[in-house]
């Protein structure tokens, strides 16, 4: 048996799924990059009894826009194969008939059109002045834009030009993401992956990158300001201390996702550098029990909720009280966990600007 899938199709894979449980073997064929031949298509067509338009993808990009639920009608089986044998590409020799032979010709669109380009964006914490310049201008120019619907406000999609296709991925699996941001590629057009805060910091991109590299796709990734550094600005709070703290840690609790053992909270904690705790409010009598292994229980803790949104709440503590102050303001998703002793420092200052401090552009001087 021959099995024809496109893999990141969830239709094929649940097609895939129930030949595996009946335990039919099969012939796996990737369709995109193995199409079938124009004689293979006549073959099958013949076998099945069905009309040709059963061996059209109607609900796809490709079928809605190049019209063919109009064009389809009009055109010969012979022009229809062609199309189908080229993956939707363009019919660029009619009907032609001989005095043994009638054939159709259709090219590619690979032939026909460039490649796309996926520029993987990060959007900031969720203030949309917060993009950057360069983010903003690749959201205006993108024929499509995918973003985390769950996590990023969709006030940052308002700058998408006219005829965009603007999708919110929050319902999405990888496989229906992909398919979606290949069918566009496919065409050469431009898509944007908007994620929430640097794309590079728990942003759920390595999968994504694996099937571009995979598939030979073109991408880029353009970096945004990570939850951390909102913190650090919405506290008022220089995260590094001269002589005291010069490290931070970005981590998360161990939720549903492991950490390797290495990476243990209370591992972490021994330094006592300033630590910002990502995706672990839903588990803070834990991370609470870790850290107090390493930190004084008086030390400086934030629980910053939706940074930079209009709803932005901050809630200022000591390491002790840091699960009643979670649990009480009802803080779960999108709350940043701060511990340190950098918040509200106001000691310790630099020497950069002292006088007698001498650097490559400045000479020591004395008072």
């Amino acid at each position: 048996m021959l099995f024809l899938q496109y893999p990141p199709c969830s239709t094929c894979q649940k097609a895939k799924k129930w030949l595996d449980e009946h335990g039919i073997v099969y012939t796996a064929r990737h369709i995109k990059e193995d199409n079938p031949t124009a004689d293979e298509l006549r073959a099958w067509i013949a076998a099945s009894g069905l009309p040709i338009k059963r061996f059209f993808n109607t609900s796809g990009l490709v079928y809605k826009n190049l019209g063919l639920k109009d064009k389809l009608p009009a055109m010969s089986e012979e022009e229809q194969i062609a199309l189908l044998a080229s993956d939707g590409g363009r019919l660029v020799l009619n009907k032609q008939k001989g005095s043994n032979y009638t054939l159709a010709v259709a090219v590619s669109q690979d032939v026909l059109t460039d490649h796309g380009h996926i520029e993987i964006v990060g959007a900031g914490p969720g203030d949309p002045d917060l993009i950057s310049v360069r983010g903003r201008q690749m959201l205006e120019k993108a024929d499509l834009i995918l973003y985390a619907g769950s996590l990023v406000p969709r006030e940052l999609t308002h700058c998408a030009k006219p005829g965009a296709t603007v999708r919110s991925s929050a319902s999405m699996n990888l496989e229906e993401q992909f398919a979606l941001m290949k069918e566009f590629y496919d065409r050469g057009q431009f898509i944007v992956r908007l994620h929430t805060g640097d794309p590079c910091i728990y942003g759920a991109i390595q999968e994504q990158m694996n099937y571009f590299d995979r598939y030979g796709m073109s991408y880029h990734i353009t970096p945004g300001i990570s939850s951390f550094q909102a913190a650090a600005a919405a506290l008022k709070s220089q995260f590094t201390i001269p002589e005291k703290v010069q490290s931070i840690i970005l981590t998360r609790g161990e939720g549903r996702t492991p950490m390797p053992p290495r990476e243990k909270l209370h591992l972490m904690a021994r330094s006592q550098s300033t630590m910002c705790i990502f995706l672990s409010a839903g588990i803070v009598d834990q991370v609470q029990a870790e850290l107090l292994q390493e930190y004084p229980e008086d030390t400086p803790v934030a629980a910053c909720y939706h940074l930079t949104w209009k709803d932005e709440r901050i809630y200022r503590g000591v390491l002790k009280d840091l699960a009643r102050i979670v649990k009480d303001n009802q803080l779960t998703l999108t709350t940043m966990i701060v511990v340190g002793e950098a918040i509200d420092n106001r000691q310790g200052l630099s020497r950069l600007y002292a006088h007698e401090f001498a650097h490559l552009y400045r000479n020591a001087t004395d008072r």
